[in-house]
């Protein structure tokens, strides 16, 4: 075969269809219960080759390019729509009441695969205060640190940047363990907590801490928000 892109004949996809007519790797073969009870079993215990893993910048940059230059015909875009027509899995699927309810009730507390062990639940600090979180937006420009957004630029119900825990102790009210960010950035968070914890604390998007100094520093010498300057550089 030449090399390049080779556009299938009607003759050869033909062949392949029969070929394929019974083989159980095939796309539509639905294994047995007993089948997958097997499966199952031959796969606890084992960790994905993905799990850990993260795309470098320059990759989702390369796949956002080649994405936008694929083209989808109105023919094959019919095509699509009618082959996912009553599939349950596909798109505009909507489960019923009952099911919603199952699902929800087995993915909830130590079910889910991110239970860490009730913490969402813990009280904040009294020291947890607004004026914190204000000298917190401040030093970091009123900026997301994560996306970039300014503070004034935010849409719908959240108008002011969350501030970040890095290390997700509600408890440490060190200002180098906080960070600001936008609400979407902020769910991000959620997940890969390691992730997250080492990327901010390396500092590979921001140099808050620098920044930090540079804050307190220069409202200490001008007089400006001086209290609050002391407050967080001294007690925390």
């Amino acid at each position: 075969m030449t090399s390049g892109v080779y556009k299938k004949t009607a003759e050869h996809k033909r062949k392949l269809s029969e070929a394929l007519k019974g083989n159980k790797n095939s796309l539509g073969y639905v294994p047995t219960e007993e089948k997958r009870k097997k499966i199952s079993i031959a796969n606890k215990g084992r960790v994905s080759w993905w799990k850990g893993k993260h795309l470098s910048d320059e990759h989702k940059k390369n796949l956002s390019i080649s994405g936008e230059k694929r083209i989808t015909s109105e023919e094959t875009k019919k095509k699509l729509s009618k082959s996912k027509m009553g599939n349950k899995n596909s798109l505009g699927f909507h489960p019923t009441i009952e099911t919603r309810k199952k699902l929800s009730k087995a993915n909830s507390g130590k079910n889910n695969h991110f239970w860490q062990g009730g913490i969402s639940f813990e009280p904040y600090p009294v020291k947890w205060t607004n004026s914190l979180k204000e000298t917190i937006r401040e030093r970091d420009n009123y900026k997301c640190q994560l996306c970039g957004i300014q503070q004034d630029e935010l849409k719908g119900f959240s108008k002011k940047l969350d501030i970040h825990h890095i290390d997700y102790n509600k408890k440490n009210l060190n200002p180098n363990n906080l960070i600001s960010l936008c609400r979407s950035c902020h769910q991000k968070t959620n997940y890969n907590r390691k992730y997250w914890t080492e990327y901010f604390k390396k500092g590979e998007k921001t140099c808050y801490r620098q920044r930090l100094v540079q804050f307190a520093d220069g409202n200490l010498q001008t007089g400006n928000f001086k209290t609050a300057s002391i407050n967080v550089v001294e007690k925390y």
